[in-house]
């Protein structure tokens, strides 16, 4: 895995941030072992041929997350308001294989999904003794 970030953060009004953030990820070629598509067949479940380990090798894939933040801060306590988006370029993450009943085949196993969160997070200061 390789990984590179950034962000920018600029103050606004007396104590308040607003900041830009941004990370590119570099994941995959993960090494698992081939599928026996005979004895899955025969089975009508994914069977892996143990014997030939390690020498299939997953897609690598390439993420990019952003988050807008806005942080209020306050004598007693600070509040930040976060919206992140991961996986922006929606890239096809594979999991595994899966057994078709349908077709009687073993098909891979992927997940395509942008992830959007938004949070709202609030941290109390500790008073000074």
């Amino acid at each position: 895995m390789q990984c590179g970030s950034s962000g920018k953060e600029w103050k606004v009004r007396k104590n308040n941030i607003f900041s830009l953030n941004g990370k590119f990820t570099v994941l995959g070629g993960k090494r698992y072992a081939p599928v026996d598509v005979e004895e899955s067949t025969a089975r009508q479940f994914v069977i892996y041929d143990n014997s030939r380990i390690y020498q299939e090798q997953s897609p690598t894939n390439y993420y990019i997350d952003i988050s807008v933040n806005y942080r209020i801060n306050r004598p007693k306590c600070a509040h930040a308001i976060i919206v992140q988006v991961k996986n922006l370029l929606m890239q096809r993450e594979f999991l595994g294989h899966a057994y078709n009943y349908e077709t009687n085949t073993v098909e891979p196993y992927e997940l395509t999904i942008m992830y959007p969160y938004l949070s709202y997070k609030i941290e109390f200061k500790m008073p000074k003794v």
